[in-house]
């Protein structure tokens, strides 16, 4: 019964190298320890607002989060960014919008200390992330003058990289 599986446990505080409980040590304990620690990692990592992949956009968006101005505006939350009483997967990471608006995705847009919410991309239609049609694409980047747009708070700068 489930009575005898308890008694074979070990108390907690008193761990040893058998983590199966299941009378010695063999690889199976060491894949479950490694196992615990990878989680273990992974969950510390994520608690801090670091994705754990190594990259420096991570740091960089925590730095910018920290040194900005409207520090009250924008929080961490598990997951990405709360701004405004809307969260966002994190800063320049475009979210598809809510339903009932007439824009298909919204981004929190920071570039050189200022913040701003842009919706781009028209919904009802298809656009290169659905269709991947080459000659769609030049056509819409060619009649958008893409190749110009740099400004990260604007809805063109969206659509032609991100959308196209």
């Amino acid at each position: 019964m489930w009575w005898n599986i308890i008694k074979n446990l070990d108390p907690v505080g008193e761990e040893d190298e058998d983590i199966d409980n299941d009378g010695d040590v063999d690889d199976s304990d060491d894949y479950l320890s490694n196992r615990r620690k990878t989680i273990s990692e992974a969950v510390k990592a994520e608690l801090k607002g670091h994705c754990g992949c190594g990259c420096n956009s991570c740091d960089e968006e925590e730095n910018v989060i920290k040194a900005s101005k409207k520090k009250s505006e924008i929080k961490r939350v598990k997951g990405g960014v709360m701004y405004r009483g809307e969260k966002f997967p994190g800063l320049n990471k475009p979210k598809r919008a809510p339903k009932g608006s007439k824009k298909k995705y919204r981004v929190l847009a920071h570039q050189k200390g200022k913040y701003k919410i842009v919706s781009f991309g028209a919904r009802g239609y298809k656009d290169f992330l659905q269709h991947k049609n080459k000659k769609r694409r030049s056509n819409f980047k060619s009649r958008h003058n893409c190749d110009k747009k740099k400004n990260k708070l604007t809805a063109g700068y969206w659509a032609c990289n991100y959308n196209w």
